[in-house]
């Protein structure tokens, strides 16, 4: 029924409380991200639909998703429900890379050639593509914030069990195919979303690379509402 209780029965009773707390901080501090990224999107999105003042406060913002979507869905008995927003979480995903691939292209209003562009105008220096600057070596600590979201990216194993009861004929084989798969694409998915994140902002690359593209961005406005979308949907079955 567990992976603590797999652990129980192969390795030892004794030691098992230790993959049952990892088990717990795991999810909680991917649910914890989850909400910061949150907290990112949605003020974006506000300024993007021109809102001001309070509707555009992070706090204010992430209280209410919190407290009128979130709360409700973690509170469902069943989480079928939630699979059509997995599927469009998943679509959007591959919308929002290419997306970003197509930012990233020479032609792209966020390309040096185009110093003057509104896009670039309306977002901070800070957040403004930079090449050809020595930044941090690969010692540096900041290389642990990489190191974070690789991990964050593959992060489903203490949802393993459920994965392999909910698939249908789950056999090992099937079970084997499922992981390879899945896991492949989401390397690959997070290698296009980095690169061209890369190319586009250079050094000056946020950790949540949306951040940096203009709220005059139409495709940037709606790759951030489908990552929210994703998150809402996604959120449950962590905090589950």
């Amino acid at each position: 029924m567990s992976i603590s209780q797999a652990w129980e029965k192969e390795v030892g009773k004794d030691s098992a409380w230790i993959v049952s707390l990892c088990c717990f901080l795991t999810p909680f501090g991917t649910a914890l991200t989850f909400s910061i990224v949150l907290g990112d999107m949605l003020p974006m999105l506000a300024k993007s639909m021109g809102l001001g003042g309070m509707l555009v406060s992070r706090q204010a913002l992430l209280l209410g998703i919190t407290s009128s979507m979130l709360y409700p869905l973690c509170n469902l008995k069943s989480l079928a429900a939630l699979a059509p927003v997995s599927m469009v979480g998943v679509a959007g995903m591959c919308l929002t890379a290419i997306f970003m691939v197509l930012r990233a292209l020479p032609i792209s209003p966020y390309a040096a050639a185009n110093a003057g562009s509104a896009f670039l105008n309306s977002i901070p220096a800070s957040s403004r593509p930079s090449f050809g600057l020595i930044g941090n070596n690969a010692l540096s600590p900041s290389v642990l914030v990489l190191v974070s979201m690789c991990a964050t990216s593959l992060l489903v194993h203490f949802s393993a069990h459920d994965f392999c009861d909910d698939l249908e004929d789950n056999t090992s084989q099937r079970f084997a195919k499922l992981t390879s798969v899945g896991f492949s694409l989401t390397v690959l998915m997070n290698v296009i979303i980095m690169g061209a994140g890369f190319l586009t902002f250079g050094g000056a690359s946020q950790s949540m690379v949306l951040n940096n593209y203009s709220p005059k961005d139409i495709g940037a406005s709606i790759s951030r509402f489908i990552v929210a979308i994703s998150l809402l949907g996604s959120y449950p079955i962590i905090f589950r």
